[in-house]
């Protein structure tokens, strides 16, 4: 059988508002708004570029409750776009299609093939390299309850899951469908894994509307070159990136230096292709380091550098924040300080010894305990976290100190 071409994606998030950025100009502001939209209509020009045989969505490209006219009409032109070509849009509905109604009438062209994932169901499609057959699962219904088999033609058989975990457990549809590859989508993150030798894969999110370090968008090309044999590219068409440029603060470190390299850093960012980039800027260093740099406001002044210097055309790189990240212990002098600072450092140390949970347990009402997020979230991170929580807290209570005491005082306490 002739080879077939299908991008594979997932997780647009059309109508969701970009979160944790404050503070933003209008003419960013604009630009993150049209983001996702760009990013879909990246897909389509790949498509083009990669010579596509049919575009598969698995869930995640627009919630319906928030959609504004310009996200649809981004969703209709993609369309149009794909139909002009004569390319299949096959879109498995996931957990933000389901966030509203649909307008009953917006229009989809007929090269659209939407599946509710209500029932499992079979179904062919045909594509400009051959017929493509179908195995949709159902987000509801047990995952063996397929009213009928697929038949035998002369093609590709691609499976579509949502939020399922495909393999785990003796619930499997690839128990009693013979597929070549299992197309998945909702699992937030590039997933990929061998099935009885059928290759399981989900792209991760195409477009990401918070920054998390674990989540890097991208889609996937998927070339069928045989019966199960099956090889993946991942490639970024998102408009927006989100990026940590960490930077190490030495005691001889100089401002030039400093400067020098974060500017190095951002420019490779845009310098890597058209998107805009939402950046934090993580200083890492001791804290006697550290600490003359956030006195003289060293934070400030290059978010105002940075966003005079990449804030004033596209593509923007736009820094959110700066953040200080004492990486070292607390020099022996100060820990032995007859001091304000001595007896905040001292605390601190006997408190990053402290069992998160039982910390807790001793700071929160009994009526408060589960809403932690070291009690609902994972402990075993918190536990290894806790010590770095404590020192940055510690670090931000030196800094009030010395920002709310006299410049000369008894005991030695200001940083050195």
């Amino acid at each position: 059988m002739p080879p077939l071409t299908v991008i594979h994606a997932s997780g647009f998030c059309l109508g969701e508002a970009v979160e944790g950025v404050p503070e933003l100009p209008p003419r960013v502001v604009e630009r993150l708004i049209e983001a996702p939209r760009k990013t879909l209509l990246r897909v389509a020009e790949m498509a083009s570029r990669e010579g596509a045989h049919a575009v598969i969505f698995a869930g995640d490209v627009l919630n319906p409750a928030t959609a504004a006219p310009g996200d649809w009409f981004a969703v209709f032109e993609f369309c149009q776009r794909l139909a002009s070509q004569h390319v299949p849009v096959i879109w498995l509905w996931g957990q933000l299609e389901r966030c509203g109604p649909w307008p009953e009438e917006f229009p989809l062209p007929p090269n659209v093939h939407l599946f509710l994932g209500d029932e499992p169901c079979v179904s062919t499609v045909t594509t400009p390299g051959g017929p493509l057959q179908l195995v949709i699962t159902s987000q509801a219904a047990p995952l063996k309850t397929f009213p009928e088999k697929p038949s035998s033609l002369e093609g590709f058989t691609v499976g579509l899951a949502y939020g399922q975990d495909i393999g785990e457990g003796g619930n499997n549809p690839a128990d009693e469908i013979e597929t070549d590859y299992w197309a998945l989508g909702g699992h937030r993150v590039r997933t990929e894994f061998d099935w009885a030798g059928v290759k399981a894969h989900d792209p991760g999110p195409a477009f990401v509307c918070f920054s998390d370090p674990e989540v890097i968008p991208s889609i996937t090309v998927v070339e069928l070159h045989g019966p199960k044999k099956v090889f993946l590219r991942s490639l970024s068409v998102a408009a927006l990136r989100w990026h940590t440029l960490t930077v190490h603060v030495a005691a001889e470190s100089t401002e030039p230096q400093l400067v020098s390299q974060i500017i190095q850093e951002v420019e490779a960012r845009r310098a890597a292709g058209d998107a805009d980039w939402l950046v934090r800027i993580r200083l890492e260093g001791s804290p006697h380091a550290l600490m003359p740099w956030r006195m003289k406001g060293f934070d400030r002044e290059i978010l105002e550098l940075l966003r005079m210097r990449y804030g004033q055309s596209p593509p923007y790189v736009w820094p959110i924040e700066v953040t200080w990240h004492p990486s070292d212990p607390w020099p022996e002098t100060w820990l032995q300080e007859e001091s304000f600072r001595g007896e905040l450092l001292r605390q601190g140390l006997a408190l990053e010894a402290t069992n998160p949970r039982e910390f807790l347990s001793q700071c929160l009402p009994a009526s408060e305990l589960e809403l932690s997020p070291v009690f609902r979230g994972c402990p075993d991170q918190w536990q290894t976290g806790w010590p770095e929580i404590v020192r940055e807290a510690l670090f931000y209570g030196l800094v009030l100190l010395e920002e709310n005491q006299p410049a000369t005082r008894s005991g030695g306490g200001r940083a050195e």
